[in-house]
């Protein structure tokens, strides 16, 4: 079966990524998606948010109301798994459990047609592992599902960001990823492959990039702002590396170089001595730590975090895709996790500028500044209390 023949997509988890998944499928392959959720909770959150995302597109002349329209009939929510025995190709995006993955795909293995193929959104995850979980224990040579296990791994956010890593496993079949690499452009996406190594593509180069301008901080080599700078300056990336780490989060950073380490057993993964005691001294940015309320439990800790994020983001016009991403990776909230609602919780910076029109167009020129602003104040308080805290305190005699 080609990617054209690809009738019906299935998507597993109907949080943000999953969400993203579904929806560009509808949108550019036009085909039904069955988006599945345990939880109607998360199905009803996600779907308000695809909602709120082709209305974004259509205020903005990107797609007509009829474009809208049809992609969002093409989402049909459901929380019963068995409603995938029709999908031509099945795509999980779950947290990064391995049980629970593995026991998706266990099911997936039974529950799929015999010609579906069986994708994880894996960021870390062997592949071949999960893929391992398809094969019945009373004959592990049938690899007639193992076979059409594979990875497509879509950035974050998946609407925006037209990469996809396509990662094999041991027992995956050239038929499988043929089909997979011919689907993701099919949604219009710019696949690259990946063997099934630790990283995969994008983490294991991205990774010790980071890692080592750390350590270029740790040793001296060069100052916090030089090392941001000259690679902002000098290759024309959006950020420096020690803001990434910021943004992406340290304790993420070092969890994937100590799993770089460990499972590669190179020497030139080592986590940077300094990137883990930044961990230890609990040096991890959040938007939850910028506001003024800060509660105690962690649901409502991530309720006043996202309602942050919501204020600010939500208001930057063709930027919020990214900024919503950008900040969402600041206290690890999923957008769909939680109920957006409005809030002037932008501690520090005042009251958001009132917008006659904000109802209507979403922004005006003055909230547009000041929202800006405020990004680009929330990145530098954040970087203040991690990377450039113990950068000051190094080179002191600098400043």
């Amino acid at each position: 079966m080609a990617a054209d023949e690809v009738k019906r997509l299935g998507v597993v988890g109907a949080g943000q990524m999953g969400l993203g998944i579904a929806l560009v499928a509808a949108q550019k392959a036009q085909v039904p998606v069955t988006l599945v959720d345990s939880s109607q909770a998360s199905l009803d959150k996600g779907l308000e948010f695809a909602d709120k995302l082709l209305e974004k597109d259509v205020s903005k002349s990107r797609i007509s109301q009829t474009d809208a329209s049809d992609a969002r009939s093409r989402l049909e929510p459901t929380t019963n798994i068995e409603d995938l025995s029709s999908a031509d190709f099945i795509i999980e995006a779950v947290p990064e459990i391995l049980d629970l993955k593995t026991s998706i795909f266990s099911q997936l293995a039974k529950i799929a047609p015999s010609h579906a193929i069986l994708a994880t959104n894996t960021s870390s995850i062997s592949v071949t592992k999960i893929a391992a979980s398809t094969t019945p224990k009373d004959n592990p040579t049938d690899l007639s599902a193992a076979s059409r296990v594979i990875s497509t791994h879509f950035m974050n956010p998946v609407p925006v960001q037209k990469g996809v890593e396509i990662i094999s496993g041991l027992q995956t079949s050239q038929s499988t990823i043929d089909r997979a690499l011919d689907f993701v452009k099919r949604m219009g996406k710019i696949p690259s492959q990946s063997a099934d190594s630790p990283g995969f593509l994008a983490n294991r180069i991205l990774m010790p990039y980071i890692n080592e301008a750390i350590i270029c901080l740790e040793t001296g080599v060069g100052g916090k702002e030089d090392i941001d700078n000259i690679m902002k300056n000098g290759t024309n990336v959006p950020m420096g590396p020690l803001q990434l780490a910021d943004f992406i989060g340290l304790d993420t950073c070092l969890a994937i170089m100590k799993v770089l380490h460990n499972e590669t057993g190179d020497s030139k993964y080592r986590p940077s001595i300094l990137l883990g005691k930044m961990v230890d001294a609990g040096w991890r940015p959040t938007v939850g730590e910028q506001c003024e309320t800060r509660p105690t439990d962690q649901h409502s800790l991530r309720q006043e975090c996202y309602n942050c994020i919501f204020t600010v983001a939500d208001k930057v016009g063709n930027k919020s895709g990214y900024a919503t991403s950008a900040l969402t990776m600041f206290c690890g909230v999923d957008p769909t996790s939680v109920s957006p609602t409005k809030s002037t919780c932008v501690p520090n910076f005042g009251t958001i500028p009132a917008s006659e029109s904000d109802e209507e167009s979403g922004h005006s020129p003055d909230r547009d500044v000041y929202i800006s602003n405020c990004l680009s104040e929330v990145s530098k308080q954040a970087r203040t209390s991690n990377l450039n805290a113990l950068g000051h305190r190094q080179g002191a005699d600098d400043d």
